[in-house]
């Protein structure tokens, strides 16, 4: 279970990826369901599941996918100060060596998030 009604998302469940520790929520679905879509029902591949999530992102920065962002556990300290961080990060991604041209959201605390919807699908053959 990666959802806590109380908490938000639960970061336990978190692994580290380019933008380090935290809870990673994609712009575009076709990101998430080439990557991180699930299988509900065994006996049924092709149905596939996703969470749409309202991300509470608040004042965020924009950060490039480099060594020191997948070593980030909270977000970096805000232009000119050493006490107060940004709410959330931002950065551009891609996978299997393809581009960065997908955004995406992290949030490094378990109140940020929350499941909005949980959608079951079937992908159609294109012709």
């Amino acid at each position: 279970q990666i959802y806590c009604s109380k908490g938000g998302f639960d970061l336990r469940f978190a692994r580290g990826g380019s933008f380090g520790y935290a809870t990673y929520f994609a712009e575009d679905a076709a990101y998430s369901h080439d990557r991180f879509c699930y299988h509900p029902d065994p006996s049924r591949p092709e149905i596939q599941r996703m969470l749409l999530a309202q991300v509470l992102t608040g004042d965020g920065v924009e950060v490039p996918k480099d060594s020191l962002s997948a070593e980030l556990t909270k977000p970096p300290f805000k232009t000119g100060t050493r006490r107060e961080r940004y709410d959330s990060v931002t950065g551009m991604t891609g996978h299997d060596g393809q581009p960065d041209i997908h955004r995406v959201h992290m949030v490094y605390a378990n109140d940020r998030a929350y499941p909005q919807y949980v959608i079951d699908y079937v992908l159609r053959e294109q012709n």
